[in-house]
């Protein structure tokens, strides 16, 4: 078990959330691919391990993750949409539930193929995704 209580491993039936800290991360009904990007700079992609609700709950791991960043909600998508797409979940705590979606696509011959690989990734996942605003 983890200090947050949770399981090393990320279950299948579990939820997780990307921050959208960017107006690019959404607009009034969707989330978008931006919200899902991983970073060029360590090849990941950090989400937190939690599902819409408690609404409360997720603004204020929001708050730990992201310290004087604001966020405008979330992008909440299934830990099976994310292996369903090659990539997977691995949990990276702390901060308290935190994880990285892991196994994007980088490739020092052809770094334009592997961002569009990466790009596309991201799209699936953000058509999945629930938008939450607060």
């Amino acid at each position: 078990m983890l200090p947050s209580g949770l399981p090393e491993i990320v279950g299948d039936d579990e939820q997780v959330a990307s921050f959208l800290t960017s107006s690019s991360h959404f607009n009034a009904t969707l989330v978008k691919a931006g919200a899902f990007v991983p970073n060029s700079k360590n090849g990941e992609k950090s989400v937190c391990r939690h599902g819409a609700e408690p609404r409360a709950e997720l603004q204020r791991l929001a708050s730990v993750y992201l310290k004087q960043i604001q966020a405008h909600g979330a992008g909440v998508v299934g830990a099976d949409v994310v292996k369903g797409i090659g990539l997977s979940v691995e949990s990276h705590e702390p901060p308290e539930r935190h994880a990285n979606l892991q196994g994007w696509v980088w490739s020092a011959a052809d770094p334009k193929m592997g961002k569009a690989e990466n790009l596309e990734r991201a799209k699936r996942l953000a058509e999945k995704a629930t938008l939450v605003r607060w």
